[in-house]
């Protein structure tokens, strides 16, 4: 399964029904085997005409017989992954519904957008939306939610989601929040530190996070970019102008966590620091998910989708040798060779790789090796407690990016004087 998502949501329309898109598209593909040169390159034009929904339908290279055939499905998957891009990073829309559950709020916008959020844990079953009708895009309703109902909103490690929980039972500072298209940016003072007698050090941590629905790899970006300034127009200037900073993920899918330190001096207060922050973030925003049952699983056993292959090489059940762990070797191969394969934080560190029971009961690896690299694929080496063995029924689940985009934001947050939005 491609795992687009939501395409034919964020798109303004699709341009033919499900059912007369696979049957027109089959039609197509055999136009693009005429001799007919001008016949040719209209299947072509019509096949792209049909949408990115349909990459997922598409043959592999390997399906085609002609060099001209390979080349041209080479060049309706280019143009489709494009059009594709370019709807994943818009943000999506959601409308938020006055006496409606919260949870089922949630579970709405889920189904719609394939963001998944969870609601607070001791309330969220009883707890009805008081906001007014509105349309907006997710993560400002998100923040709306949070101002009409009292809540704050936290990452859950252990559920690997964005949860609301009550701000009176939260100690941690308050976020200054900030929106960017599909990414939402927080900002929050640390603490200060003296630098002589009539400077200062004020240190801020920020997060980047994007609409659950889409995966960021790694951000980059160069402290000579930030732009500082305060209300009163006091100087202050960055600490280390010449540093630049590369924030990775965590397997856990966190939002991307970074550090600024601003040189001040005595006596400016920390929320009076308005700050712009330019960032480059690396997503993925297309992958494969290979499925292998544990009935099935055994050395050779393999499964395809799209451009990737992969195959089962070891597998070592739970023994006394190796501490009742459940040990599998696969060999991971591309068709097609691209950014994944640029370099190991783009790739080998992110997929996801898990045992999993239903799409609500996932088991992460406890230990992960990489065994070997070339220029078409890798080995690697994952290692399960036994504990997910007990029902017999799970699956070793892998997912491979198939496609990485660099995107260029900007988020700006405001002193406290000025901003509007805070949580």
């Amino acid at each position: 399964m491609l795992l687009w998502g939501p395409l034919d949501v964020l798109a303004d329309e699709e341009p033919f029904p499900q059912h007369d898109r696979r049957a027109k598209m089959e039609v197509l593909l055999e136009e693009l085997r005429s001799p007919d040169f001008s016949q040719r390159t209209a299947a072509e034009k019509g096949i792209e005409q049909l949408g990115p929904v349909i990459l997922e339908e598409l043959p592999s290279l390997s399906e085609l017989a002609t060099p001209s055939e390979k080349a041209a499905l080479q060049r309706i998957r280019d143009a489709l992954e494009r059009e594709a891009i370019r709807l994943r990073l818009q943000p999506t829309m959601v409308d938020i519904q006055p006496g409606v559950e919260l949870s089922a709020l949630l579970e709405s916008w889920r189904q719609k957008t394939g963001n998944d959020f969870l609601p607070p844990v001791s309330q969220g079953a009883s707890l009805v939306v008081s906001a007014p009708p509105e349309r907006l895009p997710y993560w400002l309703a998100i923040q709306e939610l949070s101002r009409r109902q009292g809540l704050r909103t936290e990452y859950d490690d252990q559920a690997r989601r964005w949860r609301f929980r009550s701000a009176s039972k939260l100690n941690t500072p308050p976020w200054r929040v900030t929106t960017d298209g599909a990414v939402q940016g927080r900002l929050r003072f640390r603490e200060v530190q003296p630098v002589g007698e009539r400077q200062q050090l004020l240190k801020y941590e920020f997060e980047l996070a994007y609409e659950p629905r889409l995966r960021p790899l790694f951000a980059t970006f160069s402290m000579a970019d930030v732009k500082f300034r305060t209300s009163s127009d006091q100087q202050v200037s960055a600490w280390n102008p010449g540093a630049q900073y590369e924030l990775l993920a965590t397997p856990s899918g966190a939002p991307l966590v970074g550090r600024l330190e601003v040189l001040t001096s005595v006596g400016v207060q920390p929320d009076s620091v308005a700050m712009t922050l330019p960032v480059t973030v690396n997503l993925s925003v297309g992958s494969q998910r290979l499925a292998i049952s544990q009935s099935e699983l055994a050395p050779g056993a393999r499964v395809s989708q799209g451009p990737v292959r992969l195959r089962i090489d070891r597998v070592e059940w739970p023994n006394e040798k190796n501490d009742r762990r459940l040990a599998i070797e696969i060999r991971v191969i591309w068709e097609v060779r691209g950014p994944p394969f640029e370099s190991h934080r783009t790739w080998v560190y992110h997929n996801a790789a898990y045992w999993e029971e239903s799409e609500e009961s996932r088991t992460a690896p406890v230990q992960m090796e990489l065994l070997q690299q070339s220029s078409e694929g890798v080995r690697l080496r994952y290692e399960f407690s036994e504990k997910v063995l007990e029902t017999g029924s799970g699956r070793f689940v892998y997912e491979a990016p198939t496609l990485v985009t660099p995107q260029e934001r900007t988020l700006h947050w405001g002193s406290v004087k000025d901003r509007a939005t805070d949580e």
